[in-house]
């Protein structure tokens, strides 16, 4: 017999811009320094590479409309051209984003070329650096949220989903990031409640780069997924601020009480509806901040892409789920819209016939005036009449 799927209403798009640098013999390359710069959005490319998503949020972007530099690419420099960003194709799977991170990588490999080590995390940065206190490039993996609730939202009520991806995403996700470069990049950047509106919904700018492997990316976006699609509506915003009201967000800047408060946070994610249909992509990490490790694997950002890999059975039962669930929601949504505009119509019978019937009413009583008021009838014969008996 065939399993029916339930349809989800709240379902919620996942989009990201995540970034990543390089160094070479131990020195930080800025981005445009390795990737020359008719390579990059003048329009005429025709290479893979493009504006940052800032810049295609603001409407800055110099490329033409049927450039491949142009929204779709999914591989670039970001703003300020020190790092590179990747733009995946936002979907309502989250494996999918995966999959077209996994492609932008290999994009990237092979413009960049060897001879460069890669970093993702919270900063670029060789050991020598950080040892000297020399800085860095900050990075980020910005993760955003698309969903018909979530367009122009006011700002008290954006505060308040922050206040919720803060406790829910923030905390797993910075708990298993080292802890120097996690204070050099929120110096400026990666602070909580960074959260901004976009045309699709928002922009959740907290966390760190979670490049540095496919374990950790698809962690992350399953995670986000997740979360997304428990704060479509007000209730259920309202549930989720409800049971971590009494729980303090800890300061950015102490690790320690960041990593005590993410216990809690991630048995409250577990208990999320949905989360046990991602549960085998995010517990990774889960278990990697239970256990107190950090989230960079042997051998580097590069070999993990090449190495790790989804199964192939994982992905097609994920795209087929989320295929039929898709097509049952939107089944859902046009019988909902039918049945509205039919319980309008009736509604407006209904308005016009009570209008008609007080109308009558009024007439009635009216008539009635008008005949007491012939045989002489005002109310205070009935005074007297009762007078005299």
């Amino acid at each position: 017999m065939k399993r029916k799927i339930k349809p989800n209403l709240n379902q919620v798009t996942i989009g990201a811009d995540p970034e990543f640098g390089v160094l070479q013999g131990g020195q930080i390359v800025e981005a445009s320094d390795v990737l020359s710069e008719d390579e990059f959005c003048d329009g005429e490319c025709g290479g893979d590479c493009g504006c940052d998503q800032e810049t295609i949020d603001n409407g800055d972007c110099d490329c033409s409309t049927d450039c491949e530099c142009s929204y779709h690419t999914t591989f670039g420099l970001d703003g300020s051209h020190s790092v590179f960003e990747l733009r995946p194709k936002p979907s309502l799977n989250p494996m999918l984003v995966y999959e077209s991170v996994h492609g932008a990588l290999k994009t990237a490999q092979r413009m960049i070329g060897k001879g460069f080590t890669w970093q993702a995390g919270s900063l670029v940065a060789s050991a020598r650096d950080i040892a000297k206190d020399n800085g860095g490039f900050p990075i980020g993996g910005h993760v955003h949220f698309g969903h018909e609730s979530f367009r122009n939202m006011p700002s008290n009520t954006l505060n308040l989903v922050s206040v919720i991806l803060d406790y829910y995403l923030g905390l797993p996700v910075v708990s298993v990031e080292d802890e120097v470069r996690d204070m050099e990049r929120t110096c400026d950047y990666g602070q909580w409640g960074d959260i901004r509106g976009q045309r699709h919904g928002f922009e959740y700018r907290t966390l760190p780069s979670w490049l540095v492997s496919p374990a950790m990316t698809l962690a992350v976006l399953s995670l986000a997924k997740v979360i997304g699609e428990n704060i479509v509506t007000p209730a259920q915003r309202s549930r989720l601020l409800k049971a971590i009201d009494s729980k303090p967000q800890p300061k950015r800047d102490n690790m320690k009480a960041i990593r005590l408060a993410a216990f809690e946070a991630r048995e409250l994610c577990r208990a999320l509806p949905g989360y046990k249909k991602y549960a085998k992509f995010i517990e990774p990490m889960f278990k990697l901040g239970e256990k107190g490790k950090l989230w960079y694997p042997e051998g580097g950002m590069q070999a993990a892409w090449r190495v790790s890999k989804v199964t192939a059975k994982e992905k097609r039962e994920l795209i087929k789920a989320a295929a039929e669930e898709a097509k049952a929601a939107e089944r859902i949504r046009i019988r909902m819209e039918r049945e509205a505009r039919e319980q309008a119509a009736a509604n407006a019978i209904k308005h016009e016939q009570e209008l008609a019937l007080r109308r009558a009413r009024a007439q009635q009583q009216r008539e009635d005036a008008r005949r007491m008021a012939a045989v002489g009838f005002d109310g205070s014969n009935l005074l007297r009449i009762g007078e005299g008996s």
